[in-house]
């Protein structure tokens, strides 16, 4: 964390971390957050390959 000498905590984190957390919470439209398709514009949420598959 990113503290200043006064012992505050430094505006621009807050309000990156408050960025962060709005973005997380979209609320959801046609069953997709409206915030992921400017992060993953050239590949669509449901074509992504799963994280994990389990071998057996």
């Amino acid at each position: 964390m990113m503290v200043n000498e006064s012992g505050q905590i430094d505006d621009g984190l807050v309000r990156e971390v408050v960025t962060l957390v709005q973005t997380q919470s979209v609320p959801k439209k046609k069953g997709r957050l409206v915030g992921l398709g400017r992060r993953t514009r050239s590949v669509p949420p449901s074509s992504a390959p799963p994280h994990f598959v389990d071998p057996e």
